[in-house]
């Protein structure tokens, strides 16, 4: 039975939740980041270095989260991103995390490395459903994959192209979470300690036919649970990076952000800096992790309630009304922002001069 998620106040709290009921090594798997996690630590730092500008004696009591996607309205300015783990932290994860979003009028993103189907996603969640793909070496397979998720009634690929290497995600090794997943004297210890978990989410699994598999690749092809996640040690702050994405692409094109995000203010900050939306994805595991599908409804939920509450503190009534104005940039973000008008402008330059 779903442990009660009421008590959970922030996505902090689901953390805490997700912590005791899992197994170390499924826990830090979902938790932790690559090598020295220093990528991980920046993200927060980013988001935490910009400052937001109340704007008071408004009326805000007509505010709104809606917004339009790709030509499509939701409720909410977020979407739950591509995360293969699901799965493993509660029975049946993925379907849970689809009718969460569902519910909340948000796209999902169904990632190739699940183990549900994306027709089971489809047939028993609904929503609106989009999917993450990598590429195979072999084009045919890529092609089988893409005309799967069209049949089933995926609205868009969602193309990841930061695999071109394995991750060096060391705990894992120290865990025994290796790929592919073997029992070891560690890691059995480690479930036996657990047993909401072991019974409620592998024994299920094992009790239907064994350990799950990547339903979704194809089947000539299809391995059992293994570990695939990516993350760059080092690398820049997606929010850092954000602006100058924004102002390259214009009008042009969607920018969708994600990492780092555990506050509604976080999703605020990111429309404000020109996000068209906010993926998450560690949150809603969080809750997935906590209490199914009733836990990530809750995490889904506490950011639907800051967001308001933030848009309320700025005076803000509408998603529109996100701009630069209500932020306080820290001086790095402006000199990364200044550099890249600068480029920008000598291109633009050098194009006028070509073609004079």
């Amino acid at each position: 039975m779903p442990q009660r998620c009421d008590s959970a106040y922030n996505i902090y709290d689901l953390r805490e939740l997700a912590r005791k009921r899992l197994p170390r090594a499924f826990f830090e798997f979902l938790d932790r980041g690559t090598e020295d996690e220093v990528a991980v630590r920046n993200n927060r730092a980013a988001f935490e270095s910009i400052k937001l500008s109340p704007h008071v004696l408004v009326d805000v009591s007509k505010r709104t989260q809606e917004t339009t996607l790709f030509g499509k309205p939701q409720k909410m300015p977020i979407g739950i991103g591509p995360t293969g783990v699901a799965g493993l932290l509660w029975h049946d994860g993925e379907v849970a995390l689809a009718r969460a979003a569902a519910k909340a009028g948000i796209p999902f993103a169904l990632a190739m490395t699940s183990v549900a189907s994306l027709e089971e996603i489809a047939e028993q969640a609904g929503g609106r459903l989009w999917y993450q793909f990598y590429m195979f070496a072999e084009r045919r397979l890529s092609h089988s994959m893409i005309h799967r998720a069209k049949e089933a009634g995926y609205e868009a690929i969602v193309l990841t192209v930061d695999g071109a290497v394995s991750p060096n995600r060391e705990y894992n090794q120290r865990n025994g979470y290796i790929a592919p997943f073997k029992f070891t004297t560690r890691n059995v210890l480690d479930v036996l300690s657990h047993p909401r978990w072991m019974l409620g989410t592998l024994g299920r699994y094992i009790a239907a036919g064994g350990m799950p598999e990547f339903k979704n690749y194809p089947e000539e092809i299809r391995e059992k649970v293994t570990s695939r996640k990516i993350e760059l040690d080092s690398a820049q702050a997606p929010i850092q990076v954000l602006p100058e994405v924004v102002d390259a692409v214009g009008k042009t094109a969607a920018v969708l952000v994600d990492s780092g995000v555990r506050r509604g203010s976080d999703v605020v900050k990111a429309l404000a800096l020109g996000a068209s939306a906010v993926m998450i994805g560690r949150s809603t595991l969080y809750g997935i992790a906590a209490g199914g599908q009733s836990g990530a409804e809750r995490a889904l939920t506490i950011y639907r309630t800051e967001i308001d509450r933030v848009m309320g503190l700025l005076g803000c009534l509408s998603v529109a009304d996100l701009n630069r104005e209500i932020l306080k940039l820290p001086p790095e973000f402006l000199t990364a922002m200044g550099a890249a008008a600068r480029a920008r402008t000598i291109d633009e330059q050098a194009m006028v001069d070509l073609q004079a």
